[in-house]
């Protein structure tokens, strides 16, 4: 159960549990945990979807989904089932080990450089500098110097958030998001979408259908898939200009089922990576999306 959102409002941690294992390794699954103060832990790295040579195969959509940190093992014993059990994280600060990050944009200057230089430090030696883009409005421009110092990437995400919604102040501007995913960190506001390629979702990626949660908000569920990340742009499939169809209905031949309710570009503001390895309904092994539509705003 792999959860990935921006820090502004992040989801919480990531569990993995293993079947199977033998005695040994439930005994000793505290080897996995890692020191008091956390400057000693196990990394860990996860890769899913449908690879070459299963059934649904689409190779290009296996990649990694979780690159981070095991904050906690155990093992467990019920019955005739022995598992292991991870509770995973990145290292992103904590209380118990925390980042420096210390923020500091002069007056008249554009935020994109102060934030770069900011993560650059705090993620020294953990992601690589060409690993973190920010691509944010050219108009983020504080009237006053700004400096701030915190200690772990919610607190800095949260911070930065506010700090955009007060410099342009149109009510359908979400702010600065931060997304860290399998060692890659990206800054954006939802601006400059010229600078994404759009992911084509495909009719037959879904897990039964889109449908709307909110205000300009959909969820969506696929095959579990790692090719896709928070801040991604997709596109819904077009609708059929074969069969002439906008929508399917329940009494429709099966032929004609093959079109969404939904069209046009999305983005991407959550994934949720959920798997029973070896249950059989299509339900088990899935990646659910919640993605907003693209609103203007002046930025």
């Amino acid at each position: 159960d792999i959860p990935v959102a921006v820090y502004n409002a992040p989801m919480g941690g990531a569990a993995l549990k293993i079947y199977g294992i033998g005695m040994p390794m439930v005994r000793g699954a505290t080897d996995f945990n890692p020191s008091i103060d956390f400057a000693d832990y196990f990394n860990i790295s996860i890769s899913a979807g449908m690879a070459k040579g299963l059934p649904l195969a689409k190779p290009a959509q296996y990649k990694e989904i979780m690159r981070g940190r095991i904050l906690q093992a155990y093992g467990n014993w019920q019955g005739t089932s022995q598992t292991l059990d991870f509770i995973l994280g990145l290292p992103r600060g904590i209380s118990a080990n925390p980042l420096n990050y210390q923020y500091q944009c002069q007056q008249g200057t554009p935020l994109n450089t102060a934030i770069e230089n900011t993560l650059k430090v705090a993620f020294k030696g953990v992601v690589l500098e060409k690993d973190i883009t920010v691509n944010i409005s050219a108009n983020l421009v504080p009237p006053e110097t700004v400096t701030h110092r915190c200690h772990t990437l919610t607190e800095f995400s949260q911070m930065l958030n506010e700090l955009s919604k007060s410099i342009i102040k149109d009510t359908n501007y979400p702010g600065i998001q931060i997304a860290f995913q399998n060692g890659y960190i990206d800054v954006y506001d939802y601006t400059n979408i010229e600078n994404r390629t759009p992911h084509p979702i495909e009719f037959t990626d879904f897990i039964g259908m889109p449908t709307w949660i909110g205000v300009q908000t959909i969820t969506f569920k696929t095959v579990m898939r790692g090719d896709l990340k928070v801040g991604d742009v997709i596109t819904m499939p077009k609708q059929s200009q074969d069969l002439g169809l906008i929508l399917s209905a329940p009494g429709s031949y099966a032929q004609y089922r093959n079109t969404a309710a939904f069209t046009g570009k999305f983005w991407i503001t959550s994934i949720r990576h959920t798997g029973m390895f070896r249950q059989g309904n299509a339900d088990s092994w899935v990646s659910t999306f919640q993605a907003i539509s693209l609103l203007p705003f002046k930025a």
